[in-house]
C-alpha cells in the first residue's frame, strides 16, 4: 500500500520528463476542449456561474443524494463520536501508549527544533484554536441572544422567504462564511444525545439548556450551514503542527461565523442555535443544504475547495427560501482515485471501490450506503503523529483553491465527463499535488490574509 510521502520540493520529483511533459500536455488539451465547449454538459471556467451561484457543472438535485435505509438510520448519539469511543476500541494499554507516544513526538518536535513541529508551529497552532477552546467560543455557541434584541417598538422583522434568505446569505458571507446554503431542517440528523444530555423538541418559545437535556423549539423548522474555507498553504504542510493550525483557526472562524449569524437572526427577532460539531450531523445537514456531496473519507467535498473546509450551522425558526442538494460527480470520482485511502497514515479510509452499509464501529452512523471511516485507526495516527494529521485532505485531487480557472475545468470535466477521472487522479500526481509542502518555506511569504491564503 502506498504511504503518504514525506514532502517534494516539485511537481516531477518521482516523475521522468517524458511522462510529465505527455501528462502535461493531455491535460492542457482536455483542459482547451473543456473550456471551449466540447465536454459533455458545458464544462464552466470559475466566472461561469449559474443561476444559484455554483459552476455551472454543478447540479441541483431534488432529494438526498445518498443511498438511505430508513428502517435502519436513527437519530445518532454524539457520545459514539470517534473521540468518545476510540479509547474503549484501544483498550487501556493502547491507550496509555499513545498517550506516551503523543507526548513524546510533541515534545520531540519542540526540542528539536523539527520543521513543522517546533515551537513557532506549535504557538501558531494554539493561537489559531484558543477562540474555540477559550470562553469566547462558548459564548459564540450559546443558545441564549449575547444581549436581548434591542426594543425598538416594532415587532420581528417581516420579509418573504426569499428576501430572507437573501439577508441570512449575505450577513453569513459577511462575518466570514466561504458558502452558505439553507434547507428544512431534517430531524434524522439532530443527535439524540449530545454532550451527556439527551436533545428533544418541544413546544417551547426559546430553546433551553437543562441538567439532562437541551430543548429545541418545535417551531424551529431551518437549518442554515456554512462552510469556513480553510489554509491550502497550511494544509500542505499536513501531517504537522502547522496543518493543525489551519483546523484550529477553521475551529476558531466556525464559533465566529456561527455565533455571529444566529446574533444577527436574533436580532430580527427569531430564534437561533449556533452550532459547530454539537447538536447535530454536520455533513449530510450541509448536503441537504447545496454545500457539497460527501466523499471517500466521509467529509464533505464542496465544488470550491474540496474537502479544506469546517462545516458550522445554525437551527432557526425564520422562514426561509431552501436550497437542494447537489451533485458533480463526486462519488463516481471517489470510486475510481482512492489517493486519500491510499495515503492514509492509520489505514483508517476503505479502499473498496464500492460504498458499504457496513459500518466500522459505533462511531458510524447506520442506514446510509456510503464508505465507512474506522474512526478508532484515524484517531491512533493522530496520537503517533502528534497532529490532528489532515493527510486525507491535502491529498485529495479536489483540495484545490477556487477563481483558479484550470482547477475549475479540472472539476468540470470530472462532473461532465466521468470516464476520464482515472486519468485525472493519476494527472493529479504528475503535477506534483498533495505532496507535503517544506514548513519552513511558510514562514518567509506574507501577503495572505486572515488564515486563507489571501483568497
Amino acid at each position: 500500500m502506498k504511504k503518504d510521502e514525506l514532502q517534494s520540493s516539485g511537481p516531477s520529483q518521482g516523475v521522468s520528463r517524458r511522462t510529465f511533459v505527455k501528462g502535461t500536455l493531455a491535460l492542457t488539451a482536455l483542459s482547451a476542449a473543456a473550456a471551449a465547449g466540447c465536454a459533455p454538459g458545458s464544462v464552466a471556467s470559475a466566472g461561469n456561474t449559474s443561476r444559484f451561484g455554483k459552476p455551472s457543472w454543478v447540479k441541483r438535485v431534488d432529494k438526498y443524494p445518498v443511498e438511505i435505509d430508513d428502517s435502519a438510520l436513527t437519530r445518532y448519539d454524539s457520545g459514539n463520536g470517534g473521540f468518545s469511543t476510540a479509547a474503549r476500541a484501544w483498550g487501556p494499554d493502547l491507550t496509555a501508549e499513545l498517550s506516551r507516544i503523543q507526548q513524546s513526538v510533541t515534545l520531540e518536535g519542540v526540542r528539536n527544533n523539527l520543521p513543522g513541529n517546533d515551537l513557532k508551529a506549535r504557538a501558531l497552532q494554539h493561537g489559531a484554536a484558543c477562540l474555540m477552546y477559550g470562553q469566547p467560543g462558548r459564548l459564540l455557541y450559546s443558545w441564549s441572544a449575547v444581549r436581548p434584541p434591542t426594543d425598538y417598538g416594532v415587532g420581528p422583522w417581516q420579509g418573504s422567504p426569499e428576501e430572507a434568505a437573501q439577508l441570512v446569505k449575505a450577513a453569513a458571507l459577511f462575518y466570514g462564511a466561504g458558502s452558505v446554503g439553507i434547507a428544512r431542517l431534517d430531524r434524522r440528523w439532530i443527535y439524540s444525545r449530545d454532550g451527556g444530555k439527551d436533545l428533544v423538541f418541544e413546544d417551547v418559545p426559546e430553546p433551553v439548556i437543562e441538567d439532562t437535556r437541551k430543548v429545541i423549539p418545535e417551531k424551529v423548522q431551518y437549518q442554515i450551514s456554512l462552510a469556513i474555507p480553510q489554509s491550502f498553504e497550511l494544509i500542505a504542510l499536513a501531517p504537522t503542527a502547522m496543518s493543525s493550525a489551519a483546523t484550529g483557526f477553521g475551529y476558531s472562524l466556525m464559533a465566529f461565523v456561527a455565533g455571529l449569524l444566529a446574533e444577527f437572526i436574533r436580532q430580527l427577532g427569531y430564534v437561533a442555535i449556533p452550532c459547530g460539531n454539537d447538536t447535530g450531523l454536520s455533513v449530510p445537514m450541509a448536503i441537504d443544504a447545496g454545500l457539497g456531496e460527501v466523499g471517500r473519507t466521509g467529509r464533505l467535498i464542496t465544488p470550491e475547495w474540496g474537502p479544506n473546509v469546517r462545516l458550522a450551522k445554525v437551527l432557526t425558526d425564520l422562514p426561509m427560501a431552501v436550497d437542494k442538494p447537489i451533485v458533480f460527480g463526486v462519488m463516481d470520482f471517489c470510486r475510481k482515485c482512492k489517493k486519500c485511502a491510499e495515503h492514509c497514515p492509520g489505514d483508517a479510509l476503505s479502499l473498496e471501490t464500492e460504498p458499504s452499509w457496513e459500518i466500522t464501529g459505533v462511531w458510524n452512523q447506520p442506514g446510509k450506503k456510503v464508505w465507512q471511516e474506522d474512526a478508532a485507526k484515524c484517531l491512533k495516527a493522530w496520537r503517533e503523529l502528534g497532529t490532528g494529521c489532515s493527510v486525507c485532505v491535502r491529498v485529495c485531487p479536489y483540495t484545490k483553491r477556487a477563481e483558479t480557472m484550470l482547477h475549475d475545468v479540472v472539476k468540470g470535466t470530472i462532473s461532465t465527463m466521468p470516464t476520464l477521472s482515472s486519468f485525472i487522479a493519476k494527472a493529479d500526481d504528475w503535477f506534483g499535488y498533495g505532496v507535503r509542502k517544506d514548513p519552513d518555506a511558510w514562514w518567509r511569504r506574507l501577503g495572505r490574509s486572515f488564515g486563507r491564503d489571501g483568497f
